[in-house]
């Protein structure tokens, strides 16, 4: 144990972080999280695989070594190394820590401690083991990371007011536009004028920035395949989606036909953007239900997959209405999928920008559909993609009746080109391309 510790801590040794992870640019959630390293609760970092939060963790070690923390008072692991996997053990984290605390030859509540332990749904009983270890040692910080949302989240009950949880997604477009080209673009609050003064500072970069939408609408987030050619991009996706399939889905849950979940993953995968039922995909596929709501479930809860719901008052109307379906990553799509209609792409991917900003992101339907609804400052805000050359008064028929239906004065048109903002009978809508959208909210 000690001899693994010391291989995969080298900055117990060298001062610094591996090398593969030095000069990355910082994920903006990093540092988000930094804000809360020194505070009690243990930090739950939860996405799906490959997002990035191995890099993030690596990250917060580096912050903590430049800002004067002890080297051997920074502790990883990570319990999908093969290494760990062939040791796990019941008594894995009593090995761990007597093998620590002989490495730093002091006890273990002599000083402030950082714990980082990657993929930790992988051992049986974490959740008991960190209880014991937060509640018996206050000064060691528990920072995790996990590829199931299910797993983590049944077995965290344990820790139900000790921890605080990050969804780490692939790289947001503002992410990509950086690491492709160091581009900054400033953020902006939700206000038109801010829009206006946005597009203004973007106009000399307006052009690379269009042809790098239109890379990431292809190629996706994910940070692995950003400076890789299309093709190989498209075969390491591949890979991710069936590491995900078989390395989480299997074995984390209750798998009986592999076929069937990789059939409904396809499916979901073609249908983005589309309303469905589970009877319908049953129907369409032929698979059991029940089957179809348990894996679909699975898909969710790995990440691969994210169900919108019907807006409405009525907790009953949200249940009995149809599901919207968007995947985690465009290029994750196109992987696993032959079709590329580019609208439905841009649909997807204003949708993962939405849900990394919102808590909650539904859709609307009254023969015409709204694309999207989110709360902002407790009052509602209609999103409509309509990534076309044009755009008529019938393309935003579906905004106006919402804005009528609840009372709102503003909506939003997620346009190709178009920056303007128009009053239709004291509804304010305003127009803003796709490129600019997702780059400075």
């Amino acid at each position: 144990m000690k001899e693994y510790l010391f291989q995969v801590n080298n900055w117990w040794t060298t001062g610094n972080i591996p090398s593969e992870y030095q000069d990355i640019i910082p994920r903006e959630k990093t540092r988000e999280i930094e804000r809360f390293i020194d505070d009690r609760e243990i930090l739950i970092l939860i996405g799906p695989r490959r997002s990035g939060k191995t890099t993030i963790i690596y990250q917060l070690i580096d912050s903590l070594l430049q800002s004067g923390t002890s080297q051997k008072n920074i502790m990883y692991i990570s319990l999908d190394d093969p290494e760990m996997t062939l040791d796990m053990g019941d008594d894995l984290f009593i090995r761990l820590f007597e093998s620590y605390q002989e490495i730093i030859s002091q006890e273990l509540k002599d000083q402030k401690i950082y714990v980082f332990i990657d993929e930790v749904q992988y051992f049986k009983g974490w959740e008991m083991w960190l209880k014991k270890y937060f509640d018996q040692y206050p000064n060691i910080k528990f920072i995790v990371s996990g590829s199931s949302s299910l797993a983590i989240k049944d077995e965290s009950a344990a820790l139900t007011g000790r921890n605080l949880r990050f969804l780490i997604y692939p790289f947001s477009y503002r992410e990509f536009i950086r690491a492709k080209d160091n581009i900054l673009i400033e953020k902006a609050a939700f206000s038109y004028e801010n829009f206006e003064d946005a597009y203004n500072a973007a106009l000399p970069v307006k052009n690379k920035l269009v042809l790098l939408f239109q890379e990431y609408l292809r190629c996706g987030g994910y940070p692995r395949t950003v400076n890789e050619d299309a093709g190989k991009s498209r075969e390491i996706l591949k890979q991710y989606f069936y590491d995900t399939i078989y390395k989480d889905v299997l074995k984390m849950y209750s798998v009986k036909d592999v076929r069937a979940l990789e059939s409904i993953a396809a499916y979901l995968a073609q249908n983005i953007g589309n309303r469905f039922s589970f009877r319908k995909i049953s129907s369409a596929l032929g698979i059991d239900v029940d089957t179809v709501i348990r894996y679909v479930r699975y898909l969710e809860e790995t990440y691969l997959v994210f169900m919108v719901n019907y807006f409405s008052y009525s907790s009953k109307a949200v249940m009995q209405k149809e599901k919207k379906v968007y995947m985690i990553d465009t290029g994750l799509r196109n992987a696993i999928s032959t079709s590329a209609d580019e609208p439905v792409l841009v649909e997807n991917c204003v949708f993962t920008h939405l849900i990394r900003k919102f808590e909650n992101v539904s859709y609307w339907r009254d023969v015409e559909e709204v694309d999207f609804v989110v709360s902002i400052d407790n009052t509602l805000l209609p999103v409509e993609v309509k990534y076309q050359n044009s755009i008529g008064q019938s393309d935003i028929k579906s905004v106006l009746k919402f804005c009528r239906r609840f009372k709102l004065n503003k909506g939003v048109i997620v346009s190709k080109n178009d920056l303007k903002r128009e009053m239709f009978n004291g509804i304010e809508v305003w127009f803003i391309p796709v490129w600019l959208f997702i780059a400075v909210i």
